[in-house]
């Protein structure tokens, strides 16, 4: 499990790449891929500023494990993961990974530190009905966004935002006892 202080620098560093692909407002689309690493990954290396940043993370290929508010998942193609840069993370790579990520202000999702403790590192999986949708918005993202007009951008950056709040509030709905899924209701 991960300590409440940062942990002492690890012996190399991690093994990749982090791109940029384009900014929609606020927001950031990030690409990723490397090598297993012999260090953990963190959300602020994907997201380095100052700022507190919710990184929300597709795994396209490869393993990943990760760790954050004292659980720890394994993710897999096709699955989605936020994590807080604010907080210690860790991200290992076991084998060669991708990955796009979607980068924002955590102010911008609106969410109480309580449900955002309990969103980080659980992962998303395709059986929820935003879980089906995220990983082709994200990549098509990473594909399209850069040649985005201004205003488009931030139309699409707003409507993300909102797709992330109806996540979490599938997320709190699936918490509750024996409360169904969006994709459940949907069918």
């Amino acid at each position: 499990m991960l300590p409440d202080s940062p942990p002492p620098e690890p012996l190399g560093r991690p093994s990749g790449t982090v791109r940029t692909t384009a900014r929609l407002g606020r927001l950031r689309v990030v690409t990723a891929d490397g090598d297993p690493s012999p260090a953990p990954w963190t959300a602020r290396l994907i997201a380095p500023e100052d700022d507190e940043y919710l990184v929300v993370m597709l795994l396209d290929g490869g393993a990943a494990d990760v760790e954050q508010d004292g659980r720890e998942i394994r993710l897999r193609p096709g699955e989605i993961v936020f994590c807080d840069s604010a907080r210690p993370s860790r991200i290992m790579f076991h084998e060669p990974f991708r990955s796009t990520s979607l980068v924002l202000p955590r102010r911008l999702v609106g969410l109480r530190e309580a449900d955002l403790r309990g969103l980080t590192a659980t992962a998303i999986g395709p059986d929820t009905l935003l879980g089906s949708l995220l990983p082709a918005l994200l990549g098509r993202l990473a594909d399209t966004a850069a040649v985005c007009p201004p205003g488009t951008g931030e139309a699409v950056a707003r409507s993300i935002v909102d797709l992330l709040a109806v996540l979490v509030e599938e997320r709190r709905a699936g918490e509750a006892a024996d409360a169904p899924t969006a994709a459940q209701v949907w069918l």
